[in-house]
């Protein structure tokens, strides 16, 4: 066997294997490359630089970010509360109470001089998501303005300014006829709907008009609160001044 030949047997002399180490290349102890087997050169790794690494997580966070404004956007409804709530009311002072004539009736209460009532009604939708995200309180006026205009050609109706309860908005409307008026506040939180009506027909009409301020402040004293229930009205003593005249 020739001294050449035993040398590619044998595998590099220790001085290549020292130039190798010395440019990145480990070997476990003891052992050698094998002869005849190229050698690559691999530099070792670097480690990642903390400002890199900074840099990853903010472009990471920038484009989860974009993505929920995307989501929100196009599917609105997978966001909104979909809660149910208890709908709490003040009781207008010395108006009479009325037996309630529908289910989704809260109450009803009637001047005790004058053919003028104030009525409430609730709504309830039991679903883990919210079914109508474009039904609010003002989609609500405007769609009951739009129903009057379409099917009630002796009505007109109209826009009044909204009236707020703490963090509640009311969207109010007016809608009238030849010796009636109706007045008419929405209000929605989460899948839970309330309303209330200021109502005066014929001779009583004017005193109606005149009672709107009251039934302002009547509004200022509805509430909604959170309910483990299927949500329910909870009529509370009358704080307020008495409309009568």
């Amino acid at each position: 066997m020739s001294e050449r030949e035993a040398d590619d047997r044998d595998g590099p002399a220790s001085g290549q294997i020292q130039v190798l180490e010395d440019h990145g290349v480990e070997f476990e102890p003891g052992a050698e490359p094998l002869a005849g087997v190229a050698v690559v050169q691999v530099p070792a790794k670097r480690p990642v630089s903390r400002r890199r690494l900074w840099a990853y997580g903010l472009v990471a966070i920038a484009a989860l970010a974009g993505a929920m404004v995307w989501i929100k956007s196009e599917f609105p409804f997978m966001f909104m509360d979909a809660s149910v709530y208890d709908v709490y009311w003040h009781a207008p002072a010395g108006w009479k109470p009325v037996e309630q004539r529908s289910p989704l009736t809260l109450f009803l209460y009637r001047h005790p001089e004058r053919h003028v009532t104030i009525s409430g009604f609730q709504y309830h939708v039991e679903n883990e998501v919210n079914t109508s995200p474009d039904m609010d309180a003002d989609g609500l006026a405007n769609f009951y303005l739009e129903t009057t205009r379409a099917n009630q050609p002796d009505w007109t109706g109209k826009r009044l300014e909204d009236q707020q309860s703490g963090d509640l908005k009311f969207s109010v409307i007016e809608r009238s006829r030849k010796g009636k008026v109706v007045y008419t506040a929405y209000a929605v939180r989460g899948n839970t709907t309330i309303g209330a009506s200021l109502a005066g027909g014929d001779e009583n009409e004017r005193y109606a008009r005149e009672t709107l301020p009251f039934f302002r402040d009547f509004l200022k004293g509805m509430s909604l609160k959170p309910t483990k229930g299927r949500g329910e009205g909870h009529e509370l003593p009358a704080v307020q001044k008495s409309a009568l005249k």
